[in-house]
């Protein structure tokens, strides 16, 4: 019998005060966006991804979590959002997302998370952090050339959260977009 294989990764999550933020920026910007394709997140499902793993084994969890376990002493992580932005793929955005401040406490966990797993023979992507949380996707955006600097620059004020925990999430992609199972959770002390 084959290791049934899952896809996960490893995130921040925001305190439940933040989906509220979320939701305000989502009908803000839903405007500027009237030509385009997009799939908004939902704002519950919004988290700063520190480690996306990509398919592993089942089996591997129990290794995951007793790697992750003494993480709680790591936090509390404060956050603020800063901005607004787009990955793009060649010219074409295809990501909106809200930015946050950088900061070395972040950092510091993310790279202990990620010498963790590789420990474990587990790959990570080898890229710097950029802290984001993605509100939407794009698929097409006929005017994009001429609104994304309109966009990027609706982002009102700075907004800081503690963020509470960290979670292992098994990612089950489906029709409707990505649903996220927590398979470990670790609160912030």
């Amino acid at each position: 019998m084959k290791n049934e294989t899952i896809r996960a990764f490893i995130a921040l999550d925001f305190p439940n005060e933040a989906f509220s933020f979320f939701s305000e920026q989502e009908r803000r910007l839903k405007p500027l966006f009237n030509d385009a394709r997009i799939a908004w997140v939902n704002p519950t499902n919004i988290h700063i991804t520190l480690a996306f793993l990509g398919e592993i084994n089942r089996d591997a969890i129990p290794k995951i979590t007793r790697c992750l376990s003494d993480l709680d002493e790591a936090g509390p992580f404060y956050l603020a959002a800063t901005h607004l932005g787009f990955f793009s793929t060649k010219g074409n955005p295809k990501v909106l997302w809200i930015g946050f401040k950088k900061t070395s406490s972040i950092e510091s966990l993310q790279n202990k998370i990620c010498i963790r797993l590789n420990a474990l023979g587990l790959t990570t992507e080898e890229k710097k952090i950029i802290p984001h949380a993605t509100l939407a996707r794009l698929r097409d955006w006929p005017s994009a050339r001429l609104a994304q600097q309109n966009v990027i620059h609706q982002f009102i004020g700075e907004t800081e959260w503690v963020m509470p925990t960290l979670t292992l999430y098994e990612s089950v992609l489906q029709r409707q977009g990505a649903q996220y199972k927590p398979l470990f959770q670790i609160k912030f002390t």
